[in-house]
């Protein structure tokens, strides 16, 4: 188990309006005295990089012969908010995460991203996203007092299975997801995986025969992330 000491405070007040035409039209909101027009909105305002899809190394496009998807979503047109680490707050049109380099990007054209590199949070529909030690985490628990619950992907890239004796492709190769799990208690962010001796390390002791007992009656599992956020729910509300 991988134990970093940190102090954070997760905070998710984002009220903002969105409006645009083109493939990222952007509306900027600072202070709740001023708003930047869409007109005085561009990209240089924010920390990033253009990247033409075609010269990425791993060709990430649709017509690509590996299998699988780089991205965490499939559709682009996510309606989204960021917060950037001085507190600008914008909404965008389209945002997706690229699992290769572990960053949020938005599509500028048909063939070319915008990687954003200074995002502090990232609400995605329903999905809240913090970015602790240059990493991204998706919040299934807030409870900083207690115990949150945090999801990071990544992507892995499997080579193709090539036949020894004719270098036939048996199989193509394909980019797969690659998903981990940590909480934060006592200001410590650490890897879980998702075990029934992992799971009774991470919730209180004086909670551990309730937290068994619950477990039996609803018949839940260690290793099911939906029963996990269960276990855990139940163990903040018996921790004082």
């Amino acid at each position: 188990m991988k134990t970093f000491t940190l102090l954070i405070t997760l905070t998710f007040n984002i009220s903002l309006f969105c409006q645009g035409s083109s493939d990222l039209a952007l509306v900027g909101s600072g202070p709740r005295s001023s708003t930047e027009s869409l007109l005085d909105f561009n990209l240089s305002k924010l920390n990033g990089s253009f990247q033409f899809i075609d010269n990425n190394l791993l060709k990430k496009t649709e017509n690509s012969n590996i299998k699988g998807s780089f991205y965490l979503y499939k559709n682009w047109k996510n309606k989204s908010s960021i917060i950037t680490k001085n507190n600008k707050k914008y909404d965008l049109p389209n945002i997706n995460f690229d699992l290769d380099i572990e960053k949020f990007i938005s599509k500028t054209s048909k063939d070319s991203v915008f990687i954003y590199t200074d995002l502090k949070e990232v609400k995605i529909s329903d999905n809240k996203f913090i970015k602790i030690e240059n990493k991204y985490f998706e919040i299934l628990i807030d409870k900083p007092s207690k115990i949150s619950f945090f999801k990071n992907y990544s992507g892995k890239l499997k080579k193709a299975v090539l036949n020894k004796m004719t270098n036939q492709q048996l199989r193509p190769a394909e980019y797969v997801k690659v998903i981990k799990y940590f909480t934060l208690k006592n200001n410590q962010l650490s890897e879980v995986k998702l075990s029934k001796k992992n799971i009774l390390k991470t919730i209180d002791p004086k909670n551990q025969k309730e937290i068994k007992k619950y477990i039996k009656d609803n018949k839940l599992s260690y290793k099911k992330e939906k029963d996990v956020l269960k276990i855990l729910t139940h163990n903040n509300k018996l921790t004082n």
